[in-house]
């Protein structure tokens, strides 16, 4: 018996050790690369002022005045005495969201966690019928991935604006059953039965001629384009696209990490990250890091795929079915000037 109890320990603890691995059968994974992943010109356009200093091709959100549109603005800081600062206005890149058809499988992480479900039951479906819902089309497990890229690489950190933090997995809906199932998923957008309906979706089809050479609408804030309804916050998406799919069930996790108060909209009021119950979807655009990263440009919330998605999925190819998304959020902010005080001889 004695010989046993080291069998019996060992076992579970390999089990344990190999639980999160870089190489498996199915999902193919590496650590994304900061200097060569990164699609850096995407920060632009910057504006200064309200004057534009570095340009791109991708249009920009108007930058109202309560936006940090004057030159000058103001903010209350903590004495309650109004400090006047220049107004700047970029795109951020802050999080990565994945959409994987491989459950508990990160892309752009290095690693996939193994052992946890042996059945299968979490994995995406594309033009098939999922275990959680009659109908066909997309389904993927998504993850939310806290990746303030600047602040990681120590840069601007004079911004004040700029995010704080270090890598971290902050959800993965595998451990989410609201994600799982669209009548459970009613609980967190109870809205989502008034715009269920052929109505409210024919008014989608101005928001996807919209998004082809221009912003998305976000009045339309249950229309993602092309890509179909923001409705139901769920990895259910009637396509069987398996470049628009993803693209759709990363910003399905966008509009719901909004909603439940995980990510705050910068581009609102230059003195302060606002917390909204409903998107606004113009704010954010997406940047594929994987299969195979995009370095030259974004993707804006319901812009045909034709545009973007060519060269990112090719059939049968080990990994070309999980992809991951680096968000970028537009920032507008209120640098003000904070004296230095030296100390009294």
């Amino acid at each position: 018996m004695k010989h046993k109890i080291p069998s019996l320990i060992a076992g579970p603890l390999l089990a344990f050790i190999f639980s999160i691995s870089n190489s498996w059968a199915v999902c193919e994974s590496s650590f994304v690369n900061l200097v060569s992943d990164i699609c850096w010109n995407c920060m632009f356009p910057l504006k200064i002022g309200g004057i534009t200093v570095f340009g791109t091709g991708q249009p920009d959100t108007v930058d109202t005045v309560a936006a940090g549109g004057n030159t000058i603005c103001t903010c209350t800081g903590s004495a309650g005495v109004n400090i006047p600062g220049l107004t700047v206005s970029f795109w951020e890149p802050v999080r990565i969201i994945d959409a994987v058809m491989d459950p508990w499988c990160f892309p752009s992480f290095g690693m996939e966690i193994q052992g946890i479900t042996g059945s299968g039951q979490l994995r995406g479906t594309v033009g098939r019928s999922s275990p959680k819902r009659a109908s066909g089309g997309y389904f993927a497990q998504v993850h939310d991935l806290h990746f303030p890229v600047w602040s990681i690489l120590d840069l601007f950190v004079d911004v004040p604006c700029i995010t704080e933090g270090d890598f971290d997995i902050a959800y993965m809906s595998e451990l989410d059953a609201t994600w799982q199932d669209d009548f459970l998923a009613l609980l967190l957008n109870p809205e989502a039965l008034v715009f269920g309906n052929p109505a409210t979706q024919l008014a989608c089809m101005a928001d996807a001629v919209q998004s082809v050479n221009g912003l998305p609408r976000d009045e339309l804030f249950w229309c993602m384009g092309q890509w179909g309804s923001a409705y139901p916050l769920t990895g259910h998406v009637g396509t069987s696209n398996q470049v628009l799919g993803p693209a759709a069930a990363a910003s399905r996790l966008i509009y719901r990490l909004i909603r439940t108060a995980v990510i705050c909209d910068h581009a609102i009021d230059p003195c302060r990250c606002m917390r909204l119950p409903i998107w606004r979807k113009s704010h954010y655009r997406l940047q594929i890091l994987r299969p195979r990263p995009n370095t030259g440009t974004t993707i804006r919330i319901g812009e045909p795929s034709p545009l973007w998605e060519s060269m990112q999925s090719v059939s049968g190819e080990k990994g070309s079915e999980n992809f991951s998304f680096l968000l970028f959020r537009k920032v507008n902010c209120c640098i003000f000037y904070k004296p230095s005080v030296s100390p009294v001889p």
